[in-house]
């Protein structure tokens, strides 16, 4: 099972985790925490658009920013509806059209609001979803690099985040089938064909995924 959670700090976090085990009728084994330093998407390229800007989803060396509650309340309903009209967006959050057409530029502005997100069936259209978890014994600025530049390239990579314990790095992909994956996999062994890494590659299934985008909110 794979959970992907925000959380306002590394306490949050702990004790979220903490919590998991408390409850004796549990059945956890084992654990791995993914806790990006920086997080990147990259849409639509499996339909062969390569020009589609990339969203950066974390990146620690961005300054907080604050938020009041007029801003929060826009957030929560674009969340809710990422279409939602201004008319609409204006009535629930109290404030004049002018207002919170005002807002909406200045959370773009500010990339808090990045743009709307079409969440695709991959499995009707035909896809597999794979995660690859690579360990570099070297992580460094240069690596980082490279492995991005790969990513923003490859068709299937749909995602890619860095993180500072094992796994360094994380790749998500779309895949119509097995060869799709090994060719990223030979890919990325030829790119650092010269460093000393290791790569788990993992299936995920489809049961069930349920996404909230704000679920602080």
């Amino acid at each position: 099972m794979f959970l992907e959670c925000i959380f306002k700090d590394e306490n949050e976090m702990n004790n979220f985790i903490s919590g998991l085990f408390e409850d004796k009728t549990n059945y956890i084994k084992d654990y791995t925490a993914i806790n990006p330093q920086f997080a990147e998407i990259y849409p639509l390229k499996f339909f062969d658009d390569f020009n589609k800007e990339s969203y950066i989803l974390s990146n620690r060396t961005n300054k907080e920013i604050k938020l009041d509650k007029t801003d929060l309340k826009i957030l929560k309903i674009l969340s809710e509806d990422g279409r939602a009209k201004l008319i609409d967006i204006a009535i629930n959050s109290e404030i004049s059209s002018e207002l919170a057409l005002y807002r909406l530029k200045k959370l773009k502005r500010e990339k808090i609001l990045l743009g709307n997100r079409i969440q695709f069936n991959m499995s009707v259209l035909g896809y597999f979803y794979t995660t690859i978890w690579i360990n570099f014994r070297h992580f460094s600025e240069a690596n980082k690099n490279k492995i991005k530049s790969f990513a923003k390239s490859s068709k299937n990579i749909n995602s890619l985040i860095f993180n500072l314990q094992n796994p360094s790095c994380i790749v998500k992909l779309f895949h119509k089938d097995e060869k799709e994956v090994r060719t990223a996999v030979d890919q990325i062994k030829e790119l650092f064909y010269d460093e000393s890494i290791e790569m788990e590659i993992i299936p995920v299934g489809e049961d069930e995924e349920v996404i909230r985008p704000l679920p602080f909110l």
